[in-house]
């Protein structure tokens, strides 16, 4: 059972059961985690695990399976069903084996997702699109057009933080990895690796980039909004429609 020595609060990440690396929480996911938390705090339990019933806030066990079952009828879907969203839209949108590695999954486990929804999907050549973008970066043009849309984040973006001079390019990283369903820290723009320092302050902007974070500031929640269509954009004009 999850307990609170098995999170990373600042990535957000768990560590689940045998799996080799941390397992990423998504925003739903991470809100979920936080309540738990708060439910905790507030029965004034020595209870080691993150969710804690009436039943055992008084010992130190875990939640019982009956109770994990059903603590979501309420919501009329089974937690398996909502356990395997992100891994099935992930798989169905980037390369399979990518996603086993970032979940700690076996690549097995990936393509049962793949295979419920292989019907739905457009064929798509991962390797034709690794070659074809292999050097593609957003150019300052593209990027300078993007944060005209968005006046407000001018001055901040040309004179700002050194975390705000990243930004263009690590959501150059993330279109890149969705066009080529490949890891954005292996983007053109990412190499040579970044030196000590700066691969940090990357991580943290992808991480807002993707909406990980409660207090998302607006103008990373516009470039998330932003990011699916203008990939999907950029595909469309080299004819490869995904």
């Amino acid at each position: 059972m999850l307990q609170p020595a098995d999170l990373h609060f600042r990535a957000p990440t768990a560590r689940l059961g045998n799996r080799p690396h941390p397992v990423p929480l998504d925003p739903p996911s991470w809100a979920a985690v936080e309540r738990c938390l708060a439910h905790r705090d507030g029965q004034r339990t020595d209870n080691p695990n993150v969710m804690v019933t009436r039943q055992t806030k008084s010992g130190p066990g875990p939640a019982s399976t009956a109770y994990v079952s059903h603590v979501l009828d309420a919501c009329g879907f089974p937690p398996r069903m909502i356990r395997c969203t992100q891994p099935l839209d992930l798989v169905n949108t980037m390369d399979p084996n990518h996603v086993a590695a970032t979940f700690s999954m076996d690549p097995e486990a990936t393509m049962i997702h793949l295979a419920d929804h292989v019907a739905d999907q457009p064929p798509l050549d991962y390797h034709a699109q690794r070659k074809r973008f292999a050097n593609w970066t957003l150019s300052d043009s593209a990027m300078q057009k993007i944060v005209d849309n968005y006046p407000s984040r001018r001055r901040f973006i040309a004179g700002g933080s050194y975390k705000a001079s990243r930004i263009g390019i690590d959501f150059s990283a993330l279109i890149w990895s969705r066009l080529t369903g490949s890891e954005w820290r292996l983007a053109p723009d990412l190499q040579p690796l970044p030196r000590e320092g700066v691969d940090v302050v990357d991580a943290a902007v992808i991480s807002s980039l993707k909406g990980r974070h409660a207090d998302q500031q607006p103008f990373y929640k516009y470039l998330h909004d932003l990011l699916p269509d203008y990939a999907n954009t950029v595909l469309g004009q080299t004819g490869h429609n995904p």
